[in-house]
């Protein structure tokens, strides 16, 4: 069920149907398997024989898996867009967010994830009811009791006893299963980073939200720990190997630091110009001197940026926004640039294409992220490449 969602990201990012049908394929698929489910047989397994979907005859197959969020989130976007059978999506949506509040969100069985670990109802993870909790924070509008889902799936991932979690600094550092017994990874510098980002994410997301200041802390202590583990740390390893995760390290984690920046856009670098955070994919995007020129895959955005320049002017397919005063909460088209930490927020509704001018602002570098993400075109390159510069 995982990844279905990106084809349709893709599509929106780069206009190519082939990631829409493939995401339809995927939706009509998820529909046509779809069963209303039980205490112990989720609405879909977990794994299963792909030549008639049983989920039996084999350990590795199990046919509970609480990740039912996936599938909701790919149908709410085709809902949204108006493509495929939205009729039988809603129903099935419908059906699939009936059972995740009749039994995950009551019984807390968060489990059928990983696709590594024999399926069973007592190793339980915290990716499901964290990418569940993100969710609701960033579509509030989709379930009306977002603010207690988020609050009671994040206070359960800090407190299940299934797992370890370690305080470090006013960090809390998280692992991601266990039933309690076992579990995957046990001190802190074993993979524990991305899933603590994850946590730290939701947290930062609630107190977007909410304006709940424990929730910001708790987060920035979070993330302070896992900056010190994301890139190969030469101290740390995976657990059972002397590998490290190529996944944790390069994508989940650094992907959930990004949902900091939008959540708190003041703790994005301040001397550069970042689009830190958009409701709509975005399709392309030009940074300057003073200047961000960017488009939306949807008419109506709402778009965070901090930049290194004083911001003087906004306009949507060429037509100004209104600037409205710095602690005003957008209601309505315009936006609002504080000068204080240059975090800029935007509301659009009538056009894809945004442009913001301002003063100040250093040129945006050409380079090469191989030795340090900052060396300039024409650094030479210090590990084992071409002696020659960059050009």
């Amino acid at each position: 069920m995982r990844g279905r969602y990106a084809y349709l990201r893709l599509y929106e990012m780069t206009g190519k149907s082939v990631y829409l049908d493939a995401a339809i394929h995927c939706a009509d698929a998820l529909a046509r398997n779809y069963k209303p489910g039980t205490a112990r047989v989720s609405p879909w397994p977990d794994r299963a024989y792909a030549r008639d979907g049983a989920a039996h005859g084999n350990a590795r197959m199990f046919a509970y898996s609480a990740n039912v969020v996936d599938p909701i989130m790919l149908f709410d976007e085709l809902i949204r867009l108006h493509q495929g059978d939205t009729r039988r999506y809603r129903a099935v949506r419908h059906g699939a967010w009936d059972w995740l509040m009749r039994y995950p969100m009551r019984n807390t069985i968060w489990s059928g994830y990983f696709e590594d670990v024999p399926g069973n109802m007592h190793n339980l993870n915290q990716v499901i009811p964290l990418e569940f909790a993100r969710y609701v924070l960033l579509h509030p509008e989709l379930d009306r009791d977002w603010r207690r889902h988020a609050r009671d799936l994040i206070n359960w991932v800090k407190t299940t006893p299934k797992w370890p979690k370690y305080r470090v600094l006013g960090a809390t550092v998280t692992t991601e299963q266990g039933d309690g017994i076992t579990f995957c990874c046990n001190a802190p510098n074993q993979c524990c980073d991305s899933h603590s980002a994850r946590l730290a994410a939701a947290e930062a997301l609630y107190y977007a939200r909410t304006g709940d200041a424990a929730y910001r802390e708790d987060a920035y202590r979070t993330y302070n720990w896992v900056s010190y583990w994301q890139g190969l740390p030469g101290a740390a390893h995976a657990p059972f190997a002397d590998q490290w995760w190529f996944t944790d390290e390069f994508a989940d984690g650094p992907r959930r630091l990004m949902d900091a920046f939008w959540a708190v856009p003041e703790w994005a670098p301040e001397d550069e110009s970042h689009l830190v955070g958009s409701s709509s994919a975005i399709t392309k995007i030009a940074y300057g001197a003073g200047s961000i020129r960017y488009s939306t895959y949807d008419v109506r955005s709402d778009d965070v940026l901090r930049v290194d320049f004083t911001v003087q002017s906004v306009t949507v397919n060429g037509r100004p926004l209104d600037h409205l005063a710095s602690r005003t909460r957008l209601t309505a088209q315009g936006y609002v640039f504080d000068d204080t930490t240059h975090v800029l927020h935007i509301r659009h509704a009538h056009g894809h294409d945004v442009e913001v001018r301002g003063v100040g602002g250093a040129r945006m570098p050409d380079y090469v992220t191989f030795d340090d993400p900052h060396l300039p075109a024409g650094s030479v390159l210090q590990a084992n490449y071409a002696a020659a510069g960059i050009s």
